[in-house]
């Protein structure tokens, strides 16, 4: 199921103009691709919110242009404000069917390892997400990482991690978690 969001056209602005975009609810945005110019747009604050509660962060979803029409696009970048924490800026990458996409896709650590279980170790996690690249349609919201495996003193490395259907860009000799 994709997610449709809707967005406005908008002009370039100076500072205070933006400012005021963001008082009024709205977030600044670009919108570009291989294929598609790049365009100011806004997406409504309220709904761009729901949309990442709803855990579609790392989903295709359908934007609704203006024009009527729609494109398939991700959302390439999040700026954040540095003390409140809120969306200032946002770009969307339209993506047309075989694009290979850049992204990092966050880890899901599952089970408890033998070094903590029976060792009395603790779980020690290095690493929260993977760059990786891989078709657009084949996008996943989080990498699941079974760690039950793990004894004390041992590592769980990049290069220990299934992902079929794309790359991981991520140095394979990096930890991802330990056991200490």
């Amino acid at each position: 199921m994709s997610a449709t969001l809707a967005i406005q056209a908008r002009e370039k602005g100076t500072k205070s103009q933006i400012k005021t975009l963001r008082n009024s609810g709205k977030i600044p945005a670009v919108l570009y691709g291989r294929k598609t110019p790049s365009q100011s747009v806004t997406v409504d604050s309220a709904e761009f919110r729901k949309f990442l509660v709803d855990g579609n962060r790392n989903r295709l979803l359908d934007l609704a242009l203006p024009t009527g029409n729609t494109v398939k696009a991700y959302v390439k970048e999040i700026v954040r404000a540095k003390l409140s924490r809120e969306v200032e800026h946002l770009d969307f990458q339209v993506v047309e069917a075989g694009d290979s996409v850049t992204y990092k896709v966050p880890l899901t650590i599952v089970g408890v390892p033998v070094g903590v279980k029976v060792g009395g170790g603790n779980l020690n996690v290095a690493k929260k997400d993977l760059k990786v690249r891989v078709l657009a349609e084949a996008m996943k919201d989080s990498l699941e990482v079974d760690v039950s495996a793990l004894e004390k003193g041992q590592v769980f490395y990049v290069n220990q991690v299934e992902f079929p259907g794309g790359t991981i860009l991520t140095p394979g000799r990096q930890a991802i978690a330990t056991v200490a």
